[in-house]
């Protein structure tokens, strides 16, 4: 490893340690990577994880691999998070849960504080994913990444740090950091064949994903997904995003500010519209302007329409418990604003990419869209 890799290295680790209040710092290959250490060093017989119904599914695949089962908590519509009176309701009646993965969906902060209180008096691990949310800033309050037992971070593409790849795992606790540097010692390096595995993933997965909308039945079971891929899933850092990341965490601030005036751009210009417009908490970043459509049968043309005319637009993420072992009419019954946000999500970009006029030119889309076209 040369002197640059090297110095880089450890700036990135020190910075990371001071935005999230930890003493350690393991840099992982990806951010799947760093929940499946955390969760390996918890050194608990196999049990429930508790996470929200929306989020990526990769977020998932980890907590298989690492011998638990995941249990899923409905979302609010308002910022996309874990419901926390649900969150409160299945610790109190469930005794299997052995962690509960918080999630800052889409860059809204979740409330942790009383979160943290109920996990610390359970005895369950408390995981704060804050892939999206690295940056934030809640005035006057304690700043993401501070409040669990392990914190876990991506550099992957579009997040709020992109450098390609890479991900790391923080902690308080010097024997939970020497338990998840033992179990990092055991991955692999990453694949020599990992952009082929990726294409072959995102291939299978849309393939079943437009199969089953084609012929209008249950969602697809993504659970035959887990061990294809696990090698694309499961892999020590390497050193080359270090720099990249550290250059990024930088001029993080500024960045956070502009995705912030972006995302309050499309607001006012999408404001008085048929859709349900997400609600900031102070200091969130946004990772996308993520927005509901009030009419379901506009979700596909509309997003379609953004597609055809070179506006990025994704229906990020899908509802996972009948993804993932929950049967569909189960599913649909007991996590309805999962279902909902499903057949309705848009997202829109503030990243570097968009500028006012670019927004401008999306909003004015949306307007004539949802004026002019008629949807059977």
């Amino acid at each position: 490893m040369s002197n640059d890799s090297s110095n880089s290295i450890e700036r990135l680790r020190a910075s990371l340690c001071e935005l999230t209040g930890k003493s350690h710092c393991l840099l992982t290959g990806r951010g799947a990577s760093a929940i499946y250490l955390a969760l390996k060093a918890l050194d608990r017989p196999p049990g429930k994880v508790l996470v929200p119904a929306v989020t990526c599914p990769t977020a998932i695949f980890p907590i298989l691999y690492a011998g638990h089962e995941p249990v899923f908590c409905d979302i609010n519509l308002e910022d996309y998070n874990a419901n926390s009176a649900g969150l409160k309701r299945i610790l109190e009646e469930r005794t299997d849960v052995v962690a509960v993965l918080a999630i800052h969906s889409f860059g809204h902060l979740v409330d942790l504080e009383n979160l943290a209180r109920e996990c610390r008096e359970r005895g369950v691990f408390l995981i704060e994913d804050l892939c999206q949310a690295l940056g934030a800033t809640p005035g006057g309050k304690v700043p993401p990444g501070n409040w669990g037992d392990v914190s876990v971070l991506s550099f992957g593409y579009s997040k709020p740090v992109d450098a390609g790849d890479g991900g790391a795992v923080l902690t308080g606790d010097s024997r939970l950091a020497e338990r998840i540097h033992e179990e990092a010692l055991l991955l692999p390096e990453k694949p020599a064949d990992f952009d082929e595995l990726e294409n072959r993933y995102r291939a299978a997965y849309y393939r079943a994903e437009d199969q089953a909308r084609a012929k209008g039945t249950a969602p697809p079971s993504h659970l035959t997904l887990a061990k294809p891929f696990r090698a694309m899933h499961l892999f020590r850092a390497g050193h080359a995003f270090a720099g990249p990341a550290v250059k990024q965490i930088e001029e993080l601030e500024a960045r956070m500010q502009m995705r912030r005036q972006r995302a309050n751009a499309y607001r006012e210009l999408l404001a008085g519209l048929p859709l349900l417009l997400p609600v900031y908490n102070a200091g969130s970043n946004p990772w996308r302007f993520t927005f509901l459509v009030e009419d379901p049968a506009l979700h596909r043309p509309l997003t379609e329409g953004l597609r055809a005319r070179g506006f990025h637009a994704s229906n990020w993420y899908p509802s996972l418990p009948a993804r993932f072992g929950i049967g569909f009419e189960e599913s649909v019954t007991r996590f309805s604003n999962a279902r909902y946000f499903e057949r309705r999500v848009i997202n829109l970009w503030v990243d570097d990419t968009m500028t006012g006029e670019t927004i401008e030119e999306t909003a004015r889309f949306i307007h004539d869209f949802i004026k002019n076209v008629k949807v059977k």
